[in-house]
């Protein structure tokens, strides 16, 4: 590995990323990769499907439900913790509002995606209180009468490493994530 090693560094190849692991060498490598997500989508996502986003506010939810939206014309669920102001009061909040206020970029989403062509259903509901889960899954149910995906995004991202949290930060984190794919799965089953 040594002579290996130095070999590479002593080489005349520039930009060239090299990393170590037990006994092997890895050189770092790049490959053109074809793109055909699109494609793929138009058969994956149903039109008029109905797509239930948990974490549906959040700029990965947002992100999963404006892809959805490019590629045919949905119902999509956005389900989040946070209340969302009545529509009747968005066009104030717009106008009035500083850009960077997070309820007005919610609804700016929101919009975006309807302007694609997608219908947006919003719900405010802790995905890991499963109760809650139920009401917003028997209206949806009753409103379409089908489901025809769940995209699960809800999540609290702290930044902390896990073993500096403390079991409150940790129960805070696995709420969302454990215990709100414990009751997807249960409900959805």
């Amino acid at each position: 590995v040594l002579d290996y090693l130095f070999r590479a560094c002593m080489s005349k190849i520039e930009d060239q990323t090299l990393a170590i692991r037990g006994r092997f060498i890895w050189k770092q490598i790049y490959e053109t990769a074809n793109d055909d997500s699109n494609n793929n989508a138009q058969q994956k996502f149903k039109e008029n499907g109905v797509y239930f986003i948990t974490g549906g506010y959040s700029g990965i939810g947002f992100e999963h439900a404006r892809f959805i939206a490019k590629n045919v014309k949905a119902n999509i669920v956005l389900i989040g913790r946070s209340n969302l102001p009545h529509r009747e009061f968005w066009n104030k909040i717009i106008e009035e509002e500083e850009n960077n206020n997070p309820i007005k970029l919610r609804i700016l989403n929101i919009l975006e995606i309807e302007n694609l062509g997608s219908n947006v259903i919003c719900y405010s509901a802790d995905i890991a209180k499963k109760d809650k889960l139920i009401k917003v899954f028997a209206e949806i149910k009753n409103q379409f009468n089908k489901i025809d995906g769940i995209i699960h995004c809800a999540g609290v991202a702290d930044g902390a490493i896990i073993q500096l949290r403390d079991e409150k930060a940790s129960e805070e984190i696995f709420a969302s994530k454990l215990y709100g794919t414990i009751a997807l799965d249960e409900l959805f089953d």
